[in-house]
């Protein structure tokens, strides 16, 4: 299962999500939005709030914007994991950290976030660690 809103999604002649030379996934979820689109009601801070303190620390000595894209990757990753499992969100208070920084949840999907430039996404898989990096396309390759 391959979740995908608003673009279109380059997958491997198999119709799988590369992940690395000799490995591909079934099973996997990419969710993305533009971040204006991502607006609501006081969710940026609840979800500040319900994350373990050290996280919220660290991120609120962020510029704004960046806290914004880091929050709406993260809502995008809890989703992501849940529609993954087909089950309710990881709680957020159990978010670690490895010592690379790579955000996890225990015992759930791997899931990478990433933003750039008014965008965010995020993927998540069930077997292996995945990645995720989003950059902006160069003026001169846009249509």
């Amino acid at each position: 299962m391959l979740e995908h809103l608003g673009q279109r999604l380059v997958l491997d002649h198999r119709g799988r999500i590369p992940v690395c030379q000799n490995r591909s996934v079934n099973r996997g979820m990419l969710l993305h939005a533009p971040l204006g689109a991502v607006a609501g009601d006081g969710w940026p801070t609840r979800l500040l709030e319900g994350l373990p303190y050290a996280r919220r620390l660290a991120l609120e000595q962020r510029a704004a914007a960046d806290l914004y894209a880091s929050l709406a990757g993260l809502a995008l990753a809890l989703c992501a994991v849940g529609r993954l499992r087909d089950a309710a969100v990881p709680a957020l208070r159990t978010l670690t950290h490895d010592a690379g920084g790579k955000p996890a949840f225990p015992g759930a999907p791997h899931f990478s976030v990433s933003h750039c430039q008014g965008h965010v996404a995020c993927i998540a898989v069930e077997s292996v660690a995945v990645g995720l990096d989003l950059e902006a396309v160069p003026e001169m390759f846009r249509r």
